[in-house]
């Protein structure tokens, strides 16, 4: 592969009762293959009270704000979803 071709940037996002550490592995298996990788809690899934609850358009408008920030560093981006996570992911993708 040619020095000057760079690999996408994979986002991950996770399942509605999956932390983003439940992908590490995977993060880790596509970092050894120079893959940028990373995944983000769902704001659904991740909020405490006091905060209020999240919805899926909230889950969606963060995702979309983290692919939103990659593409104006100048990256392609690979959306990858685990269940629930195929939602938002979808709705993130517009635009």
């Amino acid at each position: 592969m040619s020095a000057t071709i760079t690999k996408p940037t994979i986002l991950i996002v996770p399942g509605s009762f999956s932390a983003a550490s439940h992908y590490d592995f995977l993060i880790n298996a596509l970092h050894a293959h120079y893959y940028p990788a990373f995944a983000s809690d769902l704001p659904s899934a991740s909020r405490l009270p006091p905060a209020p609850a999240a919805s899926m358009a909230d889950d969606a408008a963060h995702f979309h704000g983290l692919a939103e920030t990659l593409a104006d560093e100048g990256r392609d981006i690979v959306i990858v979803t685990h269940s629930y996570g195929g939602i938002p992911g979808t709705e993130a993708a517009k635009g």
